[in-house]
């Protein structure tokens, strides 16, 4: 069975989100705001590199695999769901990575809804626990079902937390 891509309701003008494979004309939109938000993580990683990663969750039936929120033809937020983790964190794995959302989408639940679509993206994939690596956000990632499960310090990375959801 083909997965959905989700559509706004009638009436309202959401950003859709849609698979990364279905829209991947927004590749280098994506690849660049993930560089320029997170370039130093892991160190000297490149643009380039970000591209690869990218064009590797170009899929919808497995793990790795991108969402992007899509307004008006523009790409307005994305995330993805991967199943590593980078060197020197804590084993979780699968995850919610990447989840990055446009200063003028910001703060009307677009974040939300990029978690929230790719823990639905896990469960359907047959996963039981989704986790995730932040560096902020604990309360609004509680909100939505998420609960802190380790803290840690990492090179590179500061504090970080790891949170886990339960799926199923």
């Amino acid at each position: 069975m083909k997965p959905e891509t989700e559509a706004p309701p009638p009436g309202l003008t959401e950003p859709r989100l849609v698979y990364l494979a279905d829209e991947p004309q927004h590749l280098p939109t994506v690849a660049r705001w993930l560089h320029e938000e997170w370039g130093h993580m892991p160190p000297g990683s490149t643009l380039e590199d970000r591209y690869a990663e990218l064009e590797r969750q170009m899929q919808r039936d497995a793990m790795p695999l991108a969402i992007v929120a899509v307004d008006g033809g523009r790409p307005v937020g994305f995330a993805a769901l991967v199943d590593h983790q980078p060197t020197g964190l804590p084993a979780a794995a699968p995850r919610l990575a990447n989840v990055y959302v446009t200063l003028d989408h910001r703060r009307h639940g677009l974040g939300s809804r990029l978690s929230q679509r790719i823990a639905k993206e896990a469960a359907r994939l047959g996963q039981r626990r989704l986790y995730l690596y932040a560096n902020e956000q604990e309360t609004l990632y509680a909100r939505l079902g998420w609960r802190t499960v380790e803290r840690c310090q990492t090179p590179g990375w500061g504090e970080t937390l790891v949170m886990l959801r339960e799926l199923g």
